[in-house]
């Protein structure tokens, strides 16, 4: 026995007739008490408030970290490219000593991030 082709417009046809309706956003939220909306409305404007004060937060942590960086590369390339005479320390250990101290801002920006923001 052959099955016999069923077209789209007879599945949509079909799924509409199956499918149960709910309301929509509009008609739920008429049923909400005028209160209760309120309520709900002021506590969903303080979080946004919350949350875009933590991404400003965020974007300058980033922002910090990234001219650290910056500068440490800038300090770097002073070193190495500029005849510095320094008598006591040779030139690979000052940019070293650039590098740890750069190492250690980003990680000390690191650590106030993760200790601090995102407890």
């Amino acid at each position: 026995m052959a099955k016999k082709r069923v077209s789209k417009k007879e599945i949509k046809k079909q799924a509409t007739k199956t499918r149960k309706r709910t309301p929509g956003l509009g008609q739920q939220l008429e049923t909400v008490d005028k209160e209760t909306f309120d309520r709900v409305w002021k506590i969903v404007e303080q979080i946004g408030i919350e949350e875009r004060h933590f991404n400003d937060l965020q974007a300058r942590y980033r922002n910090m970290a990234s001219v650290w960086l910056l500068a440490t590369f800038a300090a770097i390339g002073f070193v190495v490219s500029e005849p510095i005479e320094v008598t006591f320390v040779a030139r690979e250990f000052l940019v070293s000593g650039v590098a740890v101290a750069g190492c250690t801002g980003i990680t000390l920006l690191w650590v106030i991030d993760l200790l601090v923001y995102h407890r």
